[in-house]
Order: structure tokens, then sequence, then C-alpha cells
């Protein structure tokens, strides 16, 4: 939604679609996105509601200079939330809503995050392999929702990484206010509003999920990252919170971080001890 107010406030008429199942409703600007990509190879706006590895690189492929954002999630929230949002029927137009084969009407979340995890999995698996793409400009959701100030700074970042030096600053500023109508906290349109998952549900579905089968278990938390330490869990999504003697800022390292742990009671005192006795010593040699 986002990306479609950002390319109409732009004039943007002629978009494509990687998935031949995306409907319509999935286009990514009002006007002209009927197209499917692999039909219209001189369209050069295009989007994937769930790209795999293959349809970024028939993306990339498209020529030099392409631009593109993807966007990332705590994959426990991530499975929650696709139960939450389908089991309330919040889109009726998407494959999982309007199949009750998939996800019947009035199943449990437990049942339900199973039923749809064979889905999810592949979802899921695909972000984490895209997240690994530095040619792509990752965006974090729970960045966007975690205020409105926060909404603002990463939707500036994500419009100046795609349209930096295509776009005036006046079009930008125009696109960024529009963008605004999509922040959940501020919940201006009715669409944002609906786009999203009760309180209540996700509680419940968070809640069931240490329920799961072993071996899901430990696939999601391989989707999470392998985490040692509390600290690191969503590392490999760069969601963690790595040491704050090392990084300031969200760690991208994935799976080879060595660095992503929350430092024991006391840590940061006895750090400034030590360094004070190094400086004492040093003085006196």
């Amino acid at each position: 939604n986002i990306m479609r107010r950002a390319f109409d406030k732009l004039g943007a008429n002629y978009s494509c679609r990687m998935a031949w199942w995306m409907s319509d409703a999935d286009a990514i600007t009002s006007a002209g996105g009927e197209h499917y990509c692999g039909d219209v190879p001189d369209c050069h706006i295009m989007y994937d509601k769930d790209p795999t590895e293959e349809s970024v690189e028939m993306a990339m492929a498209r020529g030099n200079g392409v631009r593109g954002v993807h966007i990332v999630r705590n994959p426990s929230d991530m499975l929650a939330s696709a139960y939450c949002y389908h089991h309330q029927g919040q889109k009726p137009s998407h494959r999982i809503s309007y199949n009750p084969q998939i996800l019947p009407r009035g199943v449990g979340p437990l049942e339900g995050m199973m039923l749809l995890w064979p889905m999810m999995s592949d979802v899921m698996g695909n972000m984490a392999k895209n997240f690994a793409n530095k040619g792509l400009y990752h965006i974090r959701f729970e960045k966007l929702t975690e205020s409105s100030a926060s909404f603002d700074q990463q939707v500036n970042r994500m419009f100046e990484n795609l349209f930096g030096g295509l776009i005036s600053r006046k079009e930008h500023e125009k696109i960024a206010e529009a963008a605004k109508a999509e922040d959940l906290n501020r919940q201006v349109s009715a669409a944002a509003a609906d786009h999203t998952s009760s309180d209540e549900c996700m509680a419940a579905a968070l809640q069931a999920q240490p329920s799961f089968d072993a071996s899901v278990k430990a696939h999601l938390g391989g989707l999470q990252a392998e985490a040692p330490t509390r600290g690191s869990a969503s590392h490999g999504l760069g969601v963690c919170k790595p040491c704050a003697f090392v990084y300031k800022d969200g760690c991208a390292s994935g799976f080879e971080c060595q660095f992503c742990h929350i430092c024991p009671p006391g840590e940061k005192i006895r750090r400034k001890k030590e360094l004070k006795q190094r400086r004492k010593q040093n003085k006196k040699q």
C-alpha cells in the first residue's frame, strides 16, 4: 500500500506482477498494473508479494541500476499474523481466505498455524534467503510499526534508496506525506486500519506456538537464527540486539554474527572499571 500510494502520486501507470496467482487487487499501481511481468519485458516497475530468489533474480536481470526493496519480519510474529489476519477474513481475495481447504472457518490458533505452516515456511524461508541479498534494500516491519516517528524515518530512507536521483525533493516530500496514510499508529486510512491483526488473536497465537511439533519448532527457530543467547534471537533477519560495545544500530551480520547477545547485569560498569585500570597502568608505564 505504501508503494502504491507513492507510485500513484508520481503518476506511474505501467507496472507488473511477478507471480501469476496475484490478482488485480495486488497491483503496485492503481492504473496499468494488470500485467504479468513475464509477458512485459519492457516494464520496470515490478511487484512480488512473496518474492523468491528466482523472482528477485528475474527482476534484477531487467537491466543495470535496478533498485529493489524487501520487507522482513520476525518469523514467529509473521506466522501468528498470517493465521489471525486470514482467520478474521481481512482479505477475502487472498488465496488463503477464499480457500477453506487451506484454512477452514473457525479453526483455532494451534491447528490453524499448523495448517498454514507448509505455505508459510516457504514464504519465510524465501524471506530469510532474500535478506542475504545485498542488492536489495531491506526494511523491517517492526521498525515501520514501532512509532509514527520510526515509520516516517524508515519510509524516507526507503524512498531515498529507491528514488534518489530520480525524483525531486518536492516529489519525495509529496510521496512521504502520502505514505503516512498507511502508518498503523496514525491509522489515517481505513485500509491501514483493516490491514492488521487483533491484539487478542496475536497473543493467543503466540501462546500456542510452544505446543508446535518439535520439528516445526526447530525449523521456526532456525529461520529466526541460531540463538545461543536471548539477545541473538532473529539476528539472521538483522533485528537482534547486538552488544552495545560493538554496534549501536541493528545487526546485519546474519548467521556469522559473533556479537549478538545482551550483556549480563553490571557488564557495562565492569568494563568501565577495567578501562580505568588499564589507563592507570599505561600512565605508570
